[in-house]
């Protein structure tokens, strides 16, 4: 299923469930609300001034100028890729496994839940990362790549009430809150220019 969407696209709240594949064109809404039994996938614009909340088996939506105005959901158990012009707060994930490039600052809602079975990995053109929910289960491990308006790394912080795998990480400063072990992925690289 093609779902182009001129004539939802009216700036109003906005639903979609379908039970194959679903490939969205360009979007705009208060909030956005999609499911599919299928891939979803999407490389047009989507803008959500408010929530935004994506549910399928795999997801892949890559529109580069997408804006997530408030919080980001993603589920279904599956490989998320998601791309977003803009800074991007994170709600809930119950997903396989999330690649996220953003060209603002990433970070979760302290309300949501996190669930990824495999690696999380966060990189950010513009701003810092925040990752801060302790109870957060993340089987594999987190890699956090930053660089500030193309100038150099950004801050990056992560809080977890376990143990923590790192994988690639760069970023100015480093402040890990950890409550077991912390260690790095064979396949991982920090780069770190102050460790906090």
């Amino acid at each position: 299923v093609v779902v182009p969407l001129p004539a939802l696209c009216d700036g109003g709240a906005v639903t979609i469930d379908v039970a194959g594949d679903l490939e969205l064109g360009d979007v705009t809404a208060s909030t956005l609300d999609v499911s599919a039994g299928g891939a979803l996938t999407g490389t047009g614009l989507i803008f959500a001034e408010g929530d935004a909340r994506f549910e399928a088996p795999s997801i892949s939506l890559t529109g580069e100028n997408s804006i997530f105005g408030a919080t980001l959901s993603l589920a279904g158990g599956g490989e998320a890729t998601v791309a977003s012009g803009q800074a991007v707060r994170l709600g809930d994930l119950a997903l396989a496994s999330l690649d996220l490039e953003a060209a603002g600052p990433v970070d979760d809602a302290s309300a949501g839940a996190t669930s990824i079975t495999g690696d999380l990995s966060v990189a950010t053109a513009g701003g810092e990362i925040t990752l801060e929910r302790p109870g957060a289960s993340i089987g594999g491990a987190i890699s956090a790549v930053t660089t500030l308006q193309g100038a150099g790394p950004a801050g990056v912080q992560i809080t977890r009430a376990g143990s923590l795998m790192l994988g690639d990480v760069v970023a100015d400063v480093l402040d890990l809150s950890v409550g077991a072990d912390v260690s790095q992925s064979s396949l991982g690289a920090v780069n770190v220019i102050d460790l906090g």
